[in-house]
């Protein structure tokens, strides 16, 4: 066991600077208490000058690497700073997210004393308020429909244990780098959303751990970086297409038969409320177009799932299927 195994840090970035949260996350990165990392930073071709302003504030740091990415595409973003990074563990942080000096080492810790453990979650406070849970992980019930476990709930001290968790948040999370060798990296044709909950699942389909440790903290700006309603709508879509493709690409064959259907019918009656009685056509469509790229893709994705199933599982389905909520929400659309 290494005392301080040497870490990698990607900052995922576009706009972080005209947004005012790209420097308090990178300060907090380089005030951390470990002596072996680097920083990454991952910018998605921001059109706000980041770049530029981070390299006049922070240049001179050599642990700083910049990663100038030509375009917007978060989950591919992801992967280019995993390929370019040193480091026995990859940590992942958003731009909005601003860590406790001792985030490191308690997460570190936890790895090195566990190798069932492939993907780590800390505990995520609200950066406005401290006394509030952002979140200590994500799951998702039956028909894709995600949770995120903790959020809104005031910190009372009922998350002060590890426990496993179906899915680490993608704001902020920790993936032993060996892992992209045995699995593969975040799918690049999710561009956002549901690619950390897939890589997750892959990993659980190996027969490696997630896990929640409390005593890692960060802070997270949860809603300081949403940005124009077009770009809204476009992330919405990515999330309903990939939500199908996860499914699709981790379930035995009997839960996707059993779920798929639901969900399809689900996203077929929002785009109905959300077209007609919401009066917003723009968003309902994004349900429809989710499921003909889904269809159009559908090759593709069932060679990547055949993959999965065969390759990887060593998992059982019922094991994977106690970290969902015994309840669903089909009313979280």
């Amino acid at each position: 066991m290494e005392k301080f195994p040497f870490v990698s840090i990607v900052v995922s970035n576009y706009n972080g600077w005209k947004l005012n949260v790209l420097s308090s996350c990178l300060e907090s990165l380089f005030k951390l208490d470990y002596p072996a990392y680097e920083v990454i930073l991952v910018d998605n071709c921001s059109t706000d000058g980041s770049v530029d302003e981070v390299e006049k504030l922070f240049g001179s740091n050599a642990k700083l690497k910049i990663i100038r990415h030509g375009e917007n595409r978060y989950s591919k973003g992801l992967n280019e700073g995993a390929k370019a990074s040193r480091g026995k563990y990859v940590v992942y942080f958003n731009n909005d997210i601003v860590a406790n000096p001792a985030y490191l080492k308690e997460a570190i810790d936890v790895f090195e004393e566990r190798d069932d453990v492939a993907i780590l979650q800390g505990k995520l406070l609200s950066y406005f308020d401290h006394s509030k849970i952002d979140s200590i992980g994500e799951t998702m019930d039956l028909f894709g429909n995600p949770i995120t476990i903790g959020w809104g709930e005031s910190d009372a001290g009922q998350y002060e244990k590890p426990m496993e968790i179906l899915s680490a948040s993608g704001s902020a999370s920790i993936v032993r780098k060996s892992l992209f060798d045995e699995i593969g990296y975040f799918g690049e044709e999710y561009f956002i959303g549901y690619e950390d909950m897939d890589l997750s699942l892959r990993a659980r389909l190996k027969g490696y751990k997630v896990l929640y440790t409390p005593k890692a903290i960060v802070y997270h700006m949860r809603g300081v970086t949403d940005l124009s309603d077009e770009l809204r709508v476009r992330v919405r879509w990515h999330f309903n297409k990939n939500r199908i493709m996860t499914m699709v690409k981790n379930y035995s064959i009997g839960s996707l038969f059993k779920a798929l259907p639901v969900t399809i019918m689900i996203y077929l009656l929002t785009f109905i409320w959300e077209s007609i009685i919401k009066k917003n056509p723009r968003l309902g469509w994004t349900r429809v177009t989710a499921i003909l790229w889904n269809l159009k893709k559908l090759g593709v994705i069932c060679k990547e799932r055949a993959r999965i199933q065969s390759g990887l599982r060593t998992t059982t389905v019922k094991e994977i299927m106690s970290l969902m909520p015994q309840k669903t929400l089909l009313n979280n659309f």
